[in-house]
């Protein structure tokens, strides 16, 4: 992948355009790629007993707490049927709670366990492990501009996410 140099602070509104366009097009190329990656780490880990699909439901709880099953069936993209299913393991191995709304007893609100979030740490500690190890071979002036990048992708999608 070809990386573009900075514009001069001066760029018109339609360099501005090109730039953002150049931007999204690595970005579609570069996430994937990171993503395969950590879901083969967590594949490969012997001692995870978390599959993918569990490690991001957790990851939503923590995010989410108190949702309910169609919006993790929303955000994993799968049926309502497999998100249950995905829960319910989840929920027989202590690291999600269901509980019924007070208010409204037909809504099922679904929480992370301190036992769900401490599996959810190691597995993102060991993932940033490897993240880490791979990413060793790069000068630190890079590593540097990498975060700060990533810092300023991450200012832009939390809002709308």
């Amino acid at each position: 992948m070809e990386i573009s140099r900075h514009p001069p602070m001066s760029s018109t509104p339609n360099e501005v355009v090109v730039l953002a366009q150049q931007t999204a097009a690595a970005l579609i190329k570069v996430v994937p790629l990171i993503m395969q990656f950590i879901r083969a780490e967590i594949r490969q880990t012997p001692c995870s007993v978390l599959s993918v699909p569990q490690f991001r439901l957790l990851a939503y709880l923590e995010q989410q707490p108190g949702t309910n099953l169609s919006k993790v069936a929303e955000y994993l993209d799968v049926t309502r049927a497999t998100a249950s299913a995905t829960i319910e393991r989840l929920v027989q191995s202590g690291y999600v709670d269901r509980s019924v709304d007070p208010q409204e007893r037909r809504y099922v609100r679904l929480h992370l366990t301190d036992h769900g979030l401490q599996e959810l740490e190691a597995m993102r500690q060991m993932i940033r492990n490897q993240l880490a190890a791979l990413l060793t071979s790069l000068p630190p002036e890079q590593l540097a501009s990498i975060e700060t990048s990533l810092e300023i992708l991450y200012q832009v999608f939390q809002p709308i996410v």
